[in-house]
């Protein structure tokens, strides 16, 4: 199984548990486990992509489901051999995106995080390496099998040798005087060539010994050669070791040491060749025949022995690179790999992890314990204050000014006083309009009559009725509270109250307290007559929200209200709460003079949902209608967020009931409407202002 190195992914930063990606020309040495945040949601697409030290070699993977760890927001990817090809530092790219429907192609990259990784050097590094298959590995882990068990008879060898140079070292006393001697045979014999020429005829009874001691440093030779094998295998897995040192220092230190077992059993099996070659050489001088033997088998014990120190230690000068190309230099490459030797810290031993108060916030660059929960009071704080703490104006949310509405209010006001206490006929009313008599008209009358009743005896009348010829009403009698009008030389009619001509009882101020939902409206105003051209001015307690209003004046019966600007029912709003409004009775319809306009009608506020599209519209009721209305929405702030003014919907109402039109800066939405509602949806929960946990204001204006 491959190495494991653990990469926390939270937003654009990634947290290493190792740095060593393997050795250049290595795959799929190294599996990566990805872990990622909160903020990397689960349904986000994601790849990982790797390049090599040189930017070449790039190879983008999708992580998929099946590298997923139950549970968890874990994946398992495995580093390709194409950007390990360099040594130096690759790139590795995590990656959140949002794919085509095909889910071929890369639309848009949501979000991303990169780090590198170390690729070590390696002699075996090569462009065109090949990568093994399952099976040469199986025949490489056999042959490592194989040159182990010729390391443990190496150093069994060793032992022996050790063995027979003791029995050796007897035979060498004796044959100290014949050293010198022996000085072509063998350069390190020189000291003992006076000792062996003394001492000749004593070594003449040992040549058996000395044929026993040939065939001990023939044996050391081998031992020898088998530990320059073993060193040179040891080589090679150090190097393997120094691929797998990221996941595991334990493994490294006991590379290492069997690293330096092997030194050892090489440096063993050069003393036991030394002494086996010292007894030869003696035997070689008591025995004449058998010394050009025993020199050539010490020349050849000590080179293998040279040769062992070259593959485990190097120092011999006997190989090109040898001082970077031995056991104990892949042995040190693999410690460093596995975390630069460290055994032990703040009292642990071992494999060390880092625990809670290893590090301080300053060491690993962190912000000192507390800072977050400042920040987040100060954003609560912020959020929470409604003081205008970014100084929002009127004018940057489409608002008139602080005391425009009333001023305007004020002014209208004074303006509708001033006209309904115009006695001077500001309408430019004619006699005729009113159904009165000319200017004059009963003057001449009263001239008339008294002219004819200054010629009458009034004594003389004592019964009966005078006629209008004769200056009489030509009545026998007339209600109290009745009125005279002139029938010509008939008699004249007698009016009752509720029937007096407009210049005495058709018009005034009254009051109306009908509920803004009631479409007929009950105007108060007592001796108040209904005919045409009357004109009353009416104060409503509550504005008017229904549809198709009516009015009736002191019970005169109820007629259709029109506004006199489109002679249809007056617009929902149309009759303002505290207003007085103007009205003609034109014979059908009282007419509505002066309808309010202008300002906002209603206005509240919701909080978003994060809902979105044609299947979850958003959606406000108005007291209202909303033709011909100015819908506005504005996002202020949400929960846990940095407030700021920018998102805004304006919506105006079609009049033909057709249509909206809108404006947002990004997105469209797709508007309806119904009597007194409106509802909207878009592509996104921004864009349908419905964004989870914000609070919008809206308000009709119209």
């Amino acid at each position: 199984m491959s190495n494991l190195l653990v990469l926390e992914i939270s937003g654009a930063y990634i947290k290493r548990g190792g740095s060593v990606a393997g050795a250049a020309g290595a795959a799929n040495a190294v599996t990566l486990k990805l872990c990622f945040g909160t903020d990397w949601a689960e349904n986000i697409v994601k790849q990982i992509c790797f390049t090599d030290a040189e930017g070449g070699n790039a190879v983008t993977k999708l992580v998929t489901l099946e590298t997923k760890e139950a549970g968890e927001e874990t994946y398992y990817v495995d580093i390709p051999s194409a950007p390990l090809a360099k040594a130096g530092e690759m790139t590795v790219t995590v990656r959140g995106v949002e794919l085509s429907s095909d889910g071929e192609t890369v639309t848009q990259v949501l979000m991303t995080a990169s780090t590198t990784l170390t690729v070590l050097p390696s002699q075996f590094a090569s462009d065109t390496l090949e990568v093994l298959e399952a099976t040469q590995v199986e025949q490489l882990q056999a042959q490592i099998e194989a040159l182990k068990a010729t390391l443990e008879e190496g150093i069994a060898a060793s032992a022996e040798a050790a063995v027979s140079r003791q029995s050796a070292q007897e035979d060498a006393d004796r044959a100290e005087e014949a050293q010198l001697g022996a000085e072509d045979a063998m350069e390190d014999a020189k000291g003992y060539a006076t000792a062996a020429a003394a001492s000749a005829t004593a070594a003449a009874g040992s040549a058996a010994g000395a044929a026993s001691a040939q065939t001990g440093a023939v044996s050391s030779a081998l031992a020898a050669q088998s530990a320059e094998t073993a060193a040179t295998q040891a080589a090679q897995t150090a190097q393997s070791a120094m691929t797998q040192a990221g996941a595991s220092q334990e493994a490294a230190a006991a590379s290492a040491a069997q690293t330096e077992t092997d030194a050892a059993a090489a440096q063993a099996s050069r003393a036991a060749a030394e002494s086996a070659a010292q007894s030869a050489q003696a035997a070689a001088v008591l025995t004449g025949a058998d010394s050009a033997a025993a020199a050539a088998a010490c020349t050849a014990a000590e080179q293998s022995e040279i040769t062992s120190r070259s593959w485990a230690v190097g120092g011999t000068g006997t190989r090109e690179e040898e001082d970077r190309n031995n056991a104990k230099y892949w042995s040190e490459c693999a410690a460093q790999a596995a975390g630069g030797g460290v055994t032990s810290f703040n009292g642990r031993g071992g494999a060390v992890s880092a625990e809670t108060g290893d590090y301080t916030a300053d060491m690993v660059g962190a912000d000192p314990a507390g800072s977050a929960d400042a920040v987040n009071a100060y954003a609560a704080a912020h959020i929470d204050s409604r003081s205008n703490p970014h100084l929002v104006t009127a004018a940057q949310v489409g608002a008139d000014p602080a005391g425009t509405a009333q001023s305007l209010t004020d002014g209208a006001m004074q303006e509708i006083t001033a006209h309904t206490g115009d006695s001077n006929n500001p309408h430019a009313v004619t006699a005729a309009q009113v159904g009165a008599d000319p200017a004059g008209s009963a003057e001449e009358v009263r001239t008339e009559m008294t002219q004819l009743l200054s010629s009458i005896d009034a004594g003389q009348l004592t019964s009966g009725i005078v006629p209008v010829a004769y200056g009489g009403t030509g009545l026998s009698s007339l209600t109290s509270g009745y009125f005279l009008s002139g029938n010509g030389t008939g008699a004249m009619n007698a009016i009752s109250p509720a029937n007096v001509p407009l210049v005495t009882g058709s018009r005034g101020y009254g009051t109306c307290a009908t509920a803004a939902a009631t479409a007929a409206k009950v105007g108060t105003l007592s001796g108040f007559v209904r005919q045409t051209g009357a004109v009353v001015g009416i104060k409503f307690t509550y504005a008017n929200t229904a549809a198709s209003p009516t009015l009736n004046v002191n019970s005169t019966g109820a007629a259709a209200i029109y506004d006199h600007s489109t002679g249809t029912y007056p617009l929902a709003g149309a009759i303002g709460a505290g207003m007085t409004h103007l009205f003609q009775y034109n014979g059908s319809q009282w007419v509505l003079l002066n309808p309010r306009s202008g300002g906002i009608l209603q206005s509240g506020t919701y909080t978003g949902t994060g809902t979105y599209g044609s299947g979850n519209l958003s959606s406000i009721t108005f007291s209202y209608s909303i033709t011909g209305r100015i819908l506005m929405i504005i996002r202020v702030d949400a929960a846990g967020a940095k407030s700021y003014q920018g998102d805004r919907l304006i919506a105006a109402c079609g009049v033909s009931g057709a249509a909206f039109s809108y404006y947002y800066s990004t997105a469209a939405c797709t508007f309806t409407y119904s009597g007194n509602t409106v509802s909207w949806y878009s592509s996104d929960a921004s864009y349908q202002m419905n964004s989870s946990g914000y609070t919008y204001y809206y308000a009709l204006i119209g």
